[in-house]
């Protein structure tokens, strides 16, 4: 299986997409972009460690954040942080929206962009919302799955609404990210800076660290897409 570092390192690609915590199987299930497909390793099992063995994309991009850990790692590095998460957040879902990445990305989104979708991670936003409160400032510091994950182990939910509430993320993102390609034009690549678990051997979320292949097989979709904009 191909690393992913060593193909954002070999291609000159004009457009980097970041689905947060997509495994690469449901990828494959949901996926109707087309592309040259790979299911490649990352090097990393969480948000933090990607941000740390990956800054020198920051430093060479503009970084469109849905996620508030990017602030936390890449503020002082990025060529361009563009912070979505901050002026785009939604308290009644306690997270960031895809249509909102796609929205600000699509209208101020130029070559050598990083697009990072906060989706498929947890809060769910689809039919099944698992949306637990939690304040845009906290966001940076503590983890809405997290708080779902009580409600699985405490039985508020059940193991599969968890796992469809996840495909249900995933579906909406990349519906958001189908409406963005349209706009773009180049060398795009879609991937995914680490999996997530969904109870396999009881486990859950994406603790840093680790090596299982639910936390570091992730997809890697190479488009390119030329004057068709």
């Amino acid at each position: 299986m191909k690393e992913q570092r060593e193909i954002l390192e070999r291609i000159n690609w004009d457009y980097l997409i970041i689905l947060d915590a997509c495994r690469a199987d449901y990828f494959e299930w949901c996926n109707n972009i087309e592309g040259e497909y790979h299911r490649v390793l990352s090097n990393s099992s969480c948000t933090q460690e990607w941000l740390k063995n990956n800054e020198k994309y920051a430093r060479e991009s503009i970084v469109f954040a849905g996620n508030p850990q990017i602030s936390l790692y890449w503020k002082e590095i990025a060529k361009c942080l563009v912070e979505v998460w901050d002026f785009g957040w939604s308290e009644e879902h306690s997270t960031v929206l895809p249509n909102t990445v796609t929205d600000i990305a699509i209208s101020t989104a130029k070559p050598k962009s990083i697009i990072w979708y906060m989706q498929p991670h947890f809060p769910a936003i689809g039919r099944i919302k698992l949306t637990p409160y939690l304040s845009k400032e906290k966001s940076k510091y503590y983890f809405a799955d997290t708080l779902v994950e009580k409600m699985l182990k405490n039985r508020e939910i059940t193991l599969d609404q968890y796992k469809i509430a996840y495909w249900e993320n995933l579906r909406k993102v990349l519906g958001e990210v189908q409406r963005l390609l349209d706009h773009l034009s180049g060398t795009i690549i879609i991937t995914a800076d680490h999996g997530e678990f969904l109870g396999e051997k009881d486990r859950f979320l994406h603790p840093c660290g680790l090596k299982d292949k639910e936390l570091i097989e992730v997809p890697l979709l190479l488009i390119e897409k030329r004057n068709n904009v």
